[in-house]
């Protein structure tokens, strides 16, 4: 579980504090040991950078404000970013803060809005439902930032195998939040992302509670497929 979340604020800190995109993030290329340090913890060494990229620092600040205003569920200030930035019309909102997330966005409270959904099926029903949105979204957007979905899009799915320990978002938020203007928005948007953390977690243990004893680990069963995908190339 460590080192689920240690690859997701690895990639959140390269993209909205380096401006750094490595958008071929798949498993093969994510490498996990002991750190020399502590061999305790894990440490992590990515490999094959052919599609890495920098963005510019506009574009890096542009992609955080993104994430940030989709987290606290800005809607004002996405559908400013619609109209100003990209020249797509207000309603298409939802849909920019749902690709800025990996999540679907919809219009209620940050609290339920920072994790409405987070597995494939959720997702690709909602795409198939605003496809035309998608399209002019995906149109509209560099390429750059194109490429910071692929790799968020890579973590998230490595995430989930290795069992969604914690909260993608929350962890990724400290990075993406120290672009906000004060430490009150930053304090106060970090304090309800690490609640909805404790409610994810406490509604889970319900759930594998109320599951009974003949439901696997999800977390140990994520972890080996995990390692069989890395055993591939010898990454354990």
């Amino acid at each position: 579980t460590e080192a689920a979340d240690l690859i997701v604020r690895v990639f959140a800190h390269q993209v909205f504090c380096a401006g750094v995109v490595h958008s071929d993030s798949h498993p093969g290329n994510l490498l996990i040991r002991p750190s020399p340090a502590n061999p305790k913890k894990p440490q992590l060494a990515v490999i094959d950078h052919g599609l890495t990229v920098t963005l510019d620092e506009p574009t890096r600040r542009l992609w955080c404000r993104l994430f940030n205003a989709a987290a606290r569920h800005d809607t004002a200030l996405l559908e400013k970013t619609c109209v100003d930035v990209f020249k797509l019309p207000q309603s298409d909102a939802g849909m920019l803060g749902s690709l800025a997330l990996l999540e679907p966005y919809a219009t209620m409270s940050l609290f339920a809005a920072v994790s409405l959904g987070n597995d494939p099926a959720t997702m690709n029903k909602f795409y198939e439902e605003n496809t035309a949105a998608l399209t002019r979204v995906c149109e509209a957007i560099p390429t750059e930032c194109a490429m910071v979905l692929t790799c968020f899009d890579m973590v998230r799915s490595v995430h989930r195998d290795l069992g969604q320990p914690s909260a993608r978002l929350a962890l990724m938020a400290p990075y993406s939040f120290r672009e906000l203007p004060t430490w009150w928005e930053r304090v106060t948007t970090m304090a309800v992302l690490r609640a909805q953390v404790l409610l994810n977690a406490t509604l889970e243990a319900v759930a594998r509670w109320a599951g009974g004893a003949n439901n696997a680990s999800f977390d140990e069963a994520g972890a080996d497929s995990f390692r069989r995908k890395n055993n591939k190339v010898g990454a354990f």
